[in-house]
């Protein structure tokens, strides 16, 4: 409902009046009793009243007149001169006062006062300073939010009598030091945020008195250095956080924290670590010290720390685990070591740590692990060992990791796997081989793994693929095997995997498919050839792949399509053809594609199409045939996909006909660019009756005559530009009533009739720059009435014309249509 011309007054359900842009007192008074009127507000219905948006210069005392019995009270985003004494005092029932994002000019020390039974005050981002005393009435204060106002220091005395509290959030302000003793009195705070100031050291009483405190949050501080017992009183303490700091030693007092559950000292400069760090951390689960600079642990570091579950190392330059490290840790789930330089993993290294789900140890420089290593590990999902110096494997190494769900060793320099090496792995479903130097796949090597999904072997140096190395993967969905030295596919390859949807040999040097090299795979979808050597596809080579729907055969050697060479793919929807050296298609080539939809040639040498080559594509939608070298394509060629809806011609040299395409009635997207078209045959788009959009830029029409573009009703957008266009008759797009957009720009137009863009009364755009207009009668747009952008930089017209055009259109160009 509306409470006057600059602000609005809504009930809302959770018993809240909400306004905004309240200027006076007056107003506000005004606008919350008549809220109350006509949404018939009960007393008891209304609790909180928000006050956004707003800037009121004359608060007083009697503020509190009709709204005493409030519960909670937010002013937000708003502009307050002065908050002063005795503002709140008649709020006897408020706990809750939320100041936030405001510009506050001053708060007086008894702005607060009588507010007994406030039980949250919030004062966020107001960036205000605050006075001795301002808090003392507040006797039964528990939360305490000021965060981000930019306070540099907290007074000793400031929260001398809010004993009570029990959550303080001092968070993102510049705040450089803590005042000694100045949490003394609250012995029943159990939250502590300090985080994101300038703190540059805790001295011994920073923290006296906070006897029940359980968190404790420091990081984004400049913290150098901590005094020895600073810490010694916070007997109940479980979370302590004093990452992104510029620590490099720590003191003995952490030895005192005998609750602690977490403790985060990432981000740090710290060299070496108390071996006492945690001699009473029998509680601590979670120990975070990442990014920091340790070149070795304390053998005993973890000695007490039984119930530790994350231990997070990463980021050092650790050399080696110390033996029985981990030896007291039974519930430990996650151990990260990577970016280390962890040279070995020797056999007991990992005992005693049965629970364990998580073991990172990617990007060290490890050489070699030790037989049952990992034996222990019974709990083990995830194993990761990537970007290492690994260059064998022993036939042992990962025994005993019954449950492992992902291995990732790739990014080593493994050469050859043994035979059964991962016959323990019942459960692994992804598989991690790639960057390796593997150069043999020998049959047995997947041994066990009888619930892989996913195998990644690409860019190794593999050579040979024997019929039954994946004779067992009956699960795997995805086997990628792209960027190696693949130069045959034998028959029987790829048997057992059936249930294969995925498989690329990319960027090997295959240039041989023996017989039945694809049998086997009743499933697979997808299959990418691409960046082979291939010159020749045997007829029958994808004859048992019908459920293939999508084919890549891109950048090789291919140079003809040979009849029936796509036999078998009856469900293929996707061939794509590009940047290869095909210069025949026989006739019958693409027989059996009858649910093709989309086929590209892009990038070829054909020359010419023959009559019959697209037989049997029935459903094509897409035909991509740019960048080849084709003189002329026939309304013959194109009377076998009659449901074309997009045709890319461009980088031809095809020379049109009037009846190029009668047999195209439902296209909608043509591209005949860049093919050096001088004339346009009359209507020869006019079978086109569908048509939205036409590409034409790039050719030699030195003239655009009245019969260039008859009778294409649909069309929406037509693109014209560097044509050497020189001359645009009368009425040469009088036809095009649904005409959206229209380039012309980069030709030679020196003038342009005054009914050149009659009936045009759908442009919007109008592009004609960089043409060689020098005189423009401004009526030739007077007809446009839907024009909004028109552009005509780049001619030799006078200033005043230009300034004219930008005063009525606007000179921001839509984007180009892109589909």
């Amino acid at each position: 409902m509306g409470g006057g011309k600059d602000f609005n007054f809504h009930y809302k359900y959770w018993k809240t009046i909400a306004c905004d842009n309240v200027n006076t007192l007056k107003e506000l008074k005004e606008g919350i009793k008549k809220c109350i009127h006509i949404e018939n507000v009960k007393r008891e219905n209304f609790q909180c009243l928000e006050i956004e948006q707003s800037q009121i210069s004359d608060l007083s005392p009697e503020f509190y007149n009709g709204i005493k019995h409030l519960k909670k009270l937010k002013i937000l985003n708003s502009s307050i001169e002065y908050f002063p004494p005795l503002l709140f005092e008649k709020f006897k029932t408020l706990y809750e006062l939320h100041l936030e994002n405001n510009i506050i000019g001053r708060i007086h020390k008894k702005t607060f006062s009588g507010l007994t039974s406030l039980k949250e005050l919030s004062i966020i981002q107001c960036n205000f300073s605050l006075p001795d005393g301002a808090l003392d009435e507040l006797i039964a204060l528990e939360n305490l939010n000021l965060r981000s106002n930019e306070l540099e220091s907290i007074s000793p005395n400031l929260l001398v009598n809010n004993i009570n509290l029990r959550m303080i959030n001092l968070s993102d302000n510049g705040i450089g030091s803590l005042p000694q003793n100045g949490f003394g009195q609250l012995s029943s705070l159990r939250v502590l945020r300090l985080d994101k100031n300038d703190i540059k050291s805790l001295e011994d009483e920073n923290f006296a008195g906070l006897s029940s405190l359980e968190e404790l949050f420091l990081f984004q501080n400049s913290i150098e250095r901590i005094e020895p017992s600073v810490f010694t009183n916070l007997i109940q303490l479980k979370v302590l956080s004093l990452n992104d700091n510029n620590l490099s030693t720590l003191p003995a007092s952490f030895s005192s924290l005998s609750s602690l559950v977490s403790l985060n000292l990432a981000n740090n400069q710290i060299v070496t670590l108390p071996s006492n760090l945690l001699c009473n951390g029998s509680k601590i689960e979670h120990l975070n010290l990442q990014n920091n600079a340790l070149t070795r642990l304390p053998p005993d570091l973890l000695r007490n720390a039984t119930a530790l579950k994350t231990l997070n190392l990463s980021n050092n330059t650790i050399k080696q685990i110390p033996e029985e490290f981990l030896c007291n840790t039974p519930d430990l789930h996650v151990l990260n070591l990577e970016c280390n330089k962890i040279e070995y993993i020797l056999s007991e290294c990992f005992d005693g740590l049965p629970n364990l789900s998580e073991l990172h140890l990617g990007k060290n420089s490890i050489m070699k692990i030790f037989p049952n290593a990992f034996k222990s590990l019974s709990s083990l999902r995830t194993l990761n060992l990537e970007d290492n110096m690994v260059m064998g494997l022993d036939k042992n190494v990962f025994l005993g990791l019954h449950q492992l769900k992902l291995m990732n060793v790739k990014g080593n320099k493994i050469t050859n796997l043994p035979v059964e090496i991962f016959k323990d792995l019942q459960m692994l479903t992804d598989l991690h081989l790639n960057e390796n130097n593997i150069r043999v796949l020998e049959v047995g090597v997947f041994n066990g793994l009888e619930s892989l999904c996913k195998l990644h072997v690409y860019k190794n140096k593999i050579g040979t693929i024997t019929s039954g190395t994946f004779q067992n993967l009956s699960k795997v969905v995805s086997l990628f095997l792209g960027k190696n030295c693949l130069r045959t596919l034998r028959e029987g390859t790829f048997n057992g995997m059936t249930n294969l949807n995925y498989l690329t040999v990319e960027h090997n040097d295959i240039d041989d498919f023996h017989d039945g090299c694809f049998t086997g795979l009743p499933n697979l979808e997808i299959l990418c050839l691409s960046h082979n050597t291939i010159m020749e596809l045997p007829r029958n080579l994808f004859m048992e792949l019908n459920n293939l729907r999508y084919l890549y055969l891109k950048n090789t050697h291919l140079v003809c399509l040979k009849y029936g060479v796509f036999l078998g793919l009856t469900h293929l929807l996707q061939l794509h053809l590009v940047h290869n050296e095909i210069s025949c298609i026989e006739p019958g080539a693409f027989e059996g594609l009858h649910g093709l939809q989309f086929l590209s040639l892009y990038q070829n040498k054909i020359t010419e199409l023959a009559g019959e080559v697209f037989a049997g594509l029935d459903v094509l939608n897409y035909l991509e045939l740019g960048s080849n070298e084709i003189g002329q394509i026939t309304a013959e060629t194109l009377r076998a996909v009659p449901n074309l809806r997009n045709l890319r011609l461009s980088g031809n040299k095809v020379k049109l006909t009037s009846d190029t395409f009668t047999n195209c009635p439902n296209l909608k997207h043509l591209d005949l660019s860049d093919n050096d078209i001088k004339t346009l045959p009359p209507q020869v788009f006019e079978p086109l009756q569908s048509l939205n959009v036409l590409h034409l830029s790039r050719n030699s029409m030195e003239t655009i005559t009245s019969n260039s573009f008859v009778n294409i009703p649909a069309l929406r957008y037509l693109y014209l530009q560097n044509c050497n266009i020189q001359t645009i008759e009368t009425g040469a797009f009088h036809s095009l009533e649904s005409l959206v957009d229209l380039y012309l720009d980069g030709n030679k137009i020196h003038t342009m009739e005054v009914d050149c863009f009659v009936s045009l009364d759908q442009l919007s755009s109008l592009h004609l720059e960089n043409n060689c207009l020098s005189e423009l009668d401004l009526e030739i747009f007077n007809n446009l009435n839907g024009l909004q952008h028109l552009s005509l930089d780049g001619n030799e017209l006078d200033l005043e014309v230009l300034n004219d055009i930008r005063q009525k259109y606007s000179d921001q160009m839509p984007d180009d249509y892109c589909c």
